[in-house]
């Protein structure tokens, strides 16, 4: 660990023989030695432990401090102040110290470097700041080093952090993008028993009851387990999914449907599904609308989004964020009900996928449905009745007995009324708050 070689070097220890509270103090003191910068990097969540029990030891004992390396987004670096750092780093490395940092803020340095050079994109700008922070990171490269403690953790892709820059535009697909990862999900929730009762409990784990299942307006609740035939689950569901979109009559899928010959098909589904993806001449045989059908679905499918996402565990792995108001798509977990703070899915097909996933399982807030209910009342008289007519019918069509009760009398539109709050607390809140279709029409909106 102590080697004067300029290569890169892992070193794994067993459990418990001391490598924070003992060998990392060592290392970490005996690397600053006048003529290098030493940066110590710790999971998040033992920062405030490590950087207690480092000070008692190389503080109290050997007389070094211990300083800490703090840059998020939020934070406003003008060049004075990226001037003080460049000083305090090089005071540091002479006296002997060392820093600590977690992840976020060591990855935010170097992305704060960048977007202070972004003169167009963002209010942040100052190319003066950008110049001193880039100099700062090329004597870190130069004269620093750096220890990771457990690292296979903080190495892990989950880690990465992404700025953007510009402004907000639609992605490939604009809505529809939105309107197929809905169409994907409620597939994956009208096979979920019959791929259950094909792979076993042990690879595939369905959260609803039987009678629940039923229920073709809510979504059962899916997660794939690993294991030996997880593989061949997935690779049953995606045929499975493929099939519903071209084929499968439904009012979530028809807006993607589109009008195939059979070589377009063949051609569609090999685009969608083949490792790899078919000439360019034979993609010129679609449509636009279809290529771009094709190629969304080949993200989802192919390439595996859909299969990580069903591997994640709800409330456990991702979620809503409980505090951060205004934001309503899925973040990051760390562990039960716990959200991590200012994080985002880096991968947007995953954050998609994973938003709409929490919002079936959670179901609407009153406030979220009564802002449904707002929205379709704003809609043309036409539009509004057809549409909350569709929903009533899923219902019915569902054969949920209690379900099609508490809609007696709210079976069209017009038996509908908002200013009766008895009404939507009894009536619409325990029907439509899970429903699919509900969810949809107010994700697609927002």
């Amino acid at each position: 660990m102590l080697s004067e070689s300029e290569q890169n070097r892992l070193l794994q220890l067993n459990m418990g023989d001391g490598k924070t509270s003992v060998i990392m103090p060592i290392i970490l003191c005996r690397s600053a030695d006048g003529h290098r910068l030493v940066r110590g990097t710790v999971l998040s969540s033992l920062y405030p432990e490590n950087t207690r029990d480092w000070q008692h030891k190389v503080g109290g004992m050997l007389g070094r401090r211990i300083y800490p390396m703090l840059c998020r987004r939020d934070l406003r670096i003008t060049k004075q102040i990226a001037e003080q750092h460049v000083r305090r780093c090089e005071m540091i490395r002479r006296a002997g110290h060392f820093v600590v940092t977690v992840p976020e803020h060591r990855l935010s340095l170097v992305n704060k470097a960048l977007e202070s050079a972004a003169l167009q994109h963002t209010e942040n700008s100052d190319v003066g700041a950008s110049m001193k922070l880039m100099e700062l990171l090329r004597g870190m490269e130069q004269t620093g080093r750096d220890f990771l403690d457990e690292s296979d953790e903080l190495l892990s892709p989950k880690y990465q952090l992404v700025y953007t820059l510009g402004a907000p535009a639609d992605m490939d697909g604009g809505v529809r993008r939105w309107v197929t990862h809905f169409a994907v999900i409620q597939s994956v929730g009208d096979h979920a028993l019959a791929m259950q009762d094909i792979f076993g409990k042990d690879c595939v784990e369905v959260t609803a009851t039987t009678g629940e299942a039923r229920r073709a307006y809510e979504y059962p609740g899916v997660r794939l387990l690993s294991g030996e035939r997880s593989v061949d689950a997935f690779r049953w569901l995606r045929q499975q999914v493929l099939s519903d979109l071209l084929s499968k009559p439904s009012d979530v899928h028809s807006s993607l449907r589109t009008s195939l010959t059979m070589e377009e098909r063949v051609v569609f589904e090999q685009l969608a599904m083949d490792p790899q993806p078919p000439a360019q001449a034979q993609q010129a045989q679609l449509e636009d609308r279809a290529r771009s059908l094709a190629l969304m679905l080949r993200g989802i499918l192919t390439h595996e989004v859909l299969r990580a996402v069903l591997e994640k565990r709800w409330r456990v792995q991702y979620g809503a964020h409980p505090t951060r108001i205004g934001y309503e798509m899925a973040v990051p977990y760390r562990g039960k009900d716990a959200a991590q703070e200012q994080t985002e899915f880096g991968h947007p097909d995953v954050g998609l996928s994973l938003t709409i996933l929490h919002y079936y399982q959670q179901g609407l807030s009153e406030t979220q449905l009564k802002e449904v209910f707002e929205r379709l009342e704003r809609l043309a008289e036409g539009e509004k009745k057809a549409l909350y007519r569709q929903w009533a019918d899923q219902v019915h069509k569902s054969a949920d007995v209690e379900a099609s009760r508490l809609l007696e009398g709210a079976t069209s539109y017009e038996g509908v009324n908002l200013e009766d709050s008895d009404m939507f607390r009894r009536k619409l809140y325990p029907v439509f708050r899970r429903h699919m279709g509900c969810i949809n029409f107010w994700l697609q909106r927002k």
